[in-house]
């Protein structure tokens, strides 16, 4: 049965304990918590905040691999899918002999740097037009060339480079890295060395580059630096990519939560709790079965129906819990405890 996956990432974000304390509100999001009854079972994939990859895209790489099946720990020695090389498969740019056996998502960025911090701008906030990135990308491409890099452009703020040498090497998570200091990111000289290198030969390649003398005169700050993530194992990609068919992404949280701003998100929340959750609850209530997996900064959980008896009794004593009007004095808010919990 090809059940749906429903991921929504940022689901809880740092901050929001805090903001509770101050403030005194709780998430008010009524529907989430009508179908946390109806999806007791919780898998959870303890990732934790410092791992490079965020908690959504691992949840994305689990779920293609095992389809519900028992989670796999994150370690060095069996890391997560490349997302960048099944986005290449995708658009049959990998998996046939001859081409590149790794693959990584490449973006124009701006990195701020102060004395004592390097941010990173949200590329998304950069306004990089097409034919400022067909530019750069040009310059980048001959440059890169003789490393055994090819790229491609999927959007002017992304692009896809393949390259033998990138299968497996270590990058971290674009979400990982916005709006933060990126030092604690930068992988180790050791295991990345090639790709130090060519961050260094990047830097003096854009320092004087027409695009950015462009973007100057009209006051849009300079594309310093490229940013590679999305690499990882590459394995299995034929038997892999038509799972993406069952999974549908809801990004509409991503922008609030990574600017870090805790109203937006909530007020985002909620539009979600009154628009898009009550369609999952009416696929439940037709007898169609589906998972939703939230995912926050540490972890992520994979919410799914009660599937036997024991847990259907288990799901009827939840709502009984919840809901039985003597108790609501001392009835805990099991939204509030789920997100602070991710």
């Amino acid at each position: 049965m090809n059940m749906p996956i429903h991921i929504l990432p940022f689901a809880a974000i740092d901050g929001l304990q805090e903001y509770g304390t101050t403030t005194g509100h709780r998430p008010a999001l009524p529907q989430l918590n009508r179908l946390l009854a109806r999806l007791p079972q919780r898998h959870w994939l303890r990732i934790g905040a410092d791992t490079p990859t965020a908690p959504h895209e691992f949840a994305l790489s689990h779920l293609l691999e095992t389809l519900g099946g028992p989670a796999r720990e994150f370690s060095a020695e069996h890391p997560p899918l490349s997302l960048a090389a099944l986005q290449a498969h995708a658009l049959k740019l990998a998996g046939s002999a001859g081409q590149p056996a790794g693959w990584a998502f490449v973006t124009p960025s701006h990195l701020q740097i102060t004395t004592d911090r390097i941010q990173l701008t949200d590329p998304a906030q950069l306004q990089l037009s097409p034919a400022h990135s067909q530019a750069l990308l040009a310059s980048v491409q001959a440059l890169w060339e003789e490393d055994g890099i090819t790229l491609h452009a999927i959007a002017p703020d992304r692009w896809l480079a393949g390259a033998d040498w990138l299968d497996g090497l270590p990058t971290t998570s674009l979400d990982r890295a916005i709006h933060r200091d990126v030092r604690q990111w930068m992988p180790a000289l050791g295991q990345t060395g090639r790709l130090q290198r060519l961050q260094t030969e990047i830097q003096m390649l854009l320092y004087h580059h027409p695009v950015n003398d462009a973007r100057a005169a009209t006051g849009l700050p300079a594309i310093n630096a490229l940013w590679c993530s999305g690499t990882g194992r590459n394995d299995h990609l034929d038997a892999l990519t038509p799972g993406l068919a069952r999974l549908h992404v809801e990004e509409s949280l991503r922008q609030p939560a990574l600017a870090g701003h805790i109203q937006a998100w909530l007020n985002q929340w909620q539009t979600l709790d009154a628009d898009w959750l009550p369609q999952l609850e009416a696929a439940l209530a037709r007898g169609e079965d589906l998972q939703l997996v939230l995912c926050g900064e540490r972890h992520a959980v994979i919410l799914a129906a009660a599937t036997s008896p024991a847990s259907r009794w288990h799901q009827l004593g939840t709502r009984l819990r919840q809901w039985r009007p003597w108790a609501t004095a001392r009835r805990t808010d099991p939204v509030t405890d789920l997100l602070l919990e991710l």
